[in-house]
């Protein structure tokens, strides 16, 4: 009977975990959805029409922006704790995404209302949500038990993720050392995007390693 019980007490510790971790990734999913958009849509603009940078101010796609850095800041508050303290993954992932979630609050304040060339550089370092995307659809389709949404998830991030966060990362620390913006702006969002670039690298590795474990 005691063990019946201690069974029961796991499988209902396990499903309010689950429905947690679940709650979160949509919460995740909301997030990279926006903020991708953004990105790309500011970045059609920029290398279409320069003077969006100019008149940036003065833009609806600049209010937006700095709804959707509100918006950000909230999620990345929201998913600290449970990401330090209630989240099952390794200590070392809990650091990285801990200094991620502060470097990326850091960086949406910084960009608040800010000129519409450093909205750019945002735009290029919030490209690699279009990447979380699809690794957030992969780990809803494991809670779900769902094969077709863990095999899009997957291919999606064998496609996305060396382009968003190979390719534009290390473009965007160089876009940053390189443009007219205030110095403390430029070397902190070169500083963050060197963190980014070198974390991505580093789990990119560890994702191909788990593919080829699998053969």
């Amino acid at each position: 009977m005691k063990c019946t019980n201690h069974q029961t007490t796991n499988t209902n510790t396990n499903r309010k975990s689950d429905a947690l971790t679940f709650g979160n990734n949509i919460v995740r999913l909301l997030n990279a959805i926006i903020g991708s958009s953004h990105a790309f849509f500011i970045l059609y603009h920029y290398y279409t029409d320069y003077s969006i940078v100019s008149k940036w101010k003065d833009t609806n796609i600049a209010a937006s922006f700095n709804t959707y850095f509100i918006i950000a800041t909230s999620v990345f508050l929201y998913l600290m704790p449970f990401e330090l303290y209630f989240s099952p993954i390794p200590t070392r992932d809990r650091i990285l995404l801990s200094i991620h979630h502060i470097l990326s609050i850091i960086a949406v304040n910084i960009a608040y209302d800010a000129s519409g060339i450093v909205a750019v550089d945002v735009a290029i370092a919030l490209t690699m949500e279009l990447s979380n995307v699809f690794i957030i659809i992969r780990k809803i389709g494991k809670i779900l038990n769902n094969k077709r949404m863990r095999s899009v998830g997957g291919i999606g991030v064998l496609i996305t993720y060396p382009i968003t966060r190979l390719v534009f990362g290390p473009y965007g620390v160089y876009f940053a050392l390189t443009q007219a913006m205030e110095k403390y702006i430029s070397n902190f969002y070169s500083a963050a995007g060197i963190f980014l670039c070198s974390s991505s690298l580093f789990y990119w590795i560890h994702i191909m390693q788990s593919l080829q474990h699998r053969r």
